[in-house]
């Protein structure tokens, strides 16, 4: 999660994803809010209570737990070594609600007392930045001082959210109280903004350098840095709390339920809208430098940015529960996905390409199950991309035509229209890759 909480992974991951393991919580029935997974491929997560795990990724071994004060709801990480975790508020209120731990051995260095922290702490420099559910935000220092305290909400539960920071900025929201700028190093505020309703925000989001993006009385608007002009709004979301948007370039993705919007984040205008899901809502939404966006609903989907394209889905391996969608996943390390669903987290990998970067290939990947393939190319240079597809006899049967590709690389789902059951090629520049087309229900 970067301090603009623009919803991107900087790496590629491909579908189709491999199941690995599903990690449930042990107490409670408490939906998982969010987790955080440091560089060497440790994942930290609650148990459902007030213990916090530390968990590999690779084998799901626990690796180490930690006792807290109470439910653990969620953590962030400051780097490879620090580590902060959010939990309930104690019948004790003096008992510590943030800790900052110790990533690798789970050991304790700092706690403090802020009522009940559940949305993730907004690591900057050498400043956390954290709401509670009473409303109130703060600023705090590395090493556990509290600089600057803020009430933002005037009701906090359940509308508040946590803060996005931009430069000297700090943006939050939430309930019936005006949208702010805060001086993020004093707390001292800088303007406000007020949608006269509901703000519905977990995050704001922030396009560098001047966009700020939030959900308020079922409009989603932007503004500007400064808060003193609205850019553009759309206003179809209705009243309901929902994930903060995600941007990749110039494109904004938002959800309402289960229906995903594609916008053009300087004007609003909509490029597509597309409803997934067959049923219950969306998550947040992640998108990865290979220009996929994913979100888990009654599926895990991966989803094509340019044209709204269904690319894959994975059904979890246990039952759906509409309303219990945990907003803060999917998440990612490398070619891991993991998404969340009422008590369970689940761990899926996805296809890894162990090829040269300066080699032009392409790979094709079929599927038995859904009656088409996976293509995978990687270009040296900007070129005109045709493949054709034979029977086994020679005689072409298919032709795909891609148009103009960029160099680098490529992904592509493989529908084919009038094959029948049967072995076929594919060939691209003379090169012919063997697979057997199975046609589900014929």
């Amino acid at each position: 999660m970067n301090p603009q909480h623009t919803g991107e992974y900087p790496y590629s991951v491909y579908p189709p994803l491999n199941y690995k393991w599903t990690y449930k919580l042990v107490h409670n029935d408490f939906l998982m809010i969010s987790a955080s997974i440091s560089s060497n491929g440790v994942i930290y997560v609650g148990d459902g209570g007030r213990f916090l795990r530390a968990i590999d990724i690779e084998s799901g071994k626990i690796l180490w737990k930690k006792g807290l004060t109470a439910n653990v709801w969620t953590t962030s990480l400051i780097n490879d070594t620090l580590l902060l975790a959010g939990t309930s508020i104690s019948f004790d209120t003096t008992m510590a609600t943030l800790f900052l731990l110790n990533a690798k051995r789970g050991d304790s260095i700092w706690g403090i007392p802020l009522f009940t922290v559940e949305f993730q702490p907004v690591p900057v420099d050498t400043f956390i930045y954290v709401s509670n559910l009473q409303g109130v935000m703060y600023g705090i220092k590395n090493r556990g001082k509290i600089i600057w305290r803020d009430t933002i909400y005037a009701e906090a539960w359940p509308y508040a959210g946590g803060g996005a920071i931009i430069d000297d900025y700090l943006f939050a929201g939430a309930d019936e109280s005006p949208f702010l700028s805060l001086n993020r190093y004093t707390g001292e505020e800088i303007c406000k903004f007020d949608p006269s309703g509901w703000i519905d925000n977990r995050f704001p989001l922030v396009k560098y350098p001047t966009n700020i993006y939030f959900f308020a009385s079922e409009t989603l608007y932007c503004v500007n840095k400064n808060l003193t002009e609205i850019l553009w709004r759309k206003n179809e979301f209705g009243k309901f709390i929902l994930p903060t948007p995600s941007l990749y370039d110039t494109w904004l993705l938002c959800t309402r339920f289960g229906t995903i919007y594609k916008l053009h984040a300087d004007t609003g205008d909509e490029i597509w809208k597309i409803h997934p899901v067959d049923s219950g809502g969306t998550t947040s939404i992640t998108i990865t430098e290979n220009k996929i966006f994913w979100a888990a609903g009654d599926n895990l989907y991966s989803i094509d940015l340019q044209n709204g394209d269904t690319l894959f889905r994975t059904k979890y391996t246990d039952k759906y529960i509409p309303w219990l969608n945990s907003w803060f996943w999917p998440i990612f390390y490398g070619p891991y996905v993991i998404a969340a669903h009422y008590k369970k987290m689940y761990i899926y990998k996805g296809t890894e390409f162990n090829m040269s970067q300066n080699d032009e290939f392409f790979i094709f990947y079929p599927s038995l199950i859904r009656s088409e393939g996976y293509l995978f190319l990687n270009l040296l240079s900007s070129s005109y991309v045709k493949l054709e597809v034979l029977d086994v006899s020679g005689r072409l049967r298919e032709i795909i035509n891609l148009g103009r590709l960029e160099k680098g690389k490529h992904f592509y789902v493989f529908k084919p229209k009038n094959l029948s059951n049967g072995i076929y090629f594919i060939k691209w520049k003379g090169e012919r890759k063997k697979f057997i087309f199975l046609k589900i229900g014929s």
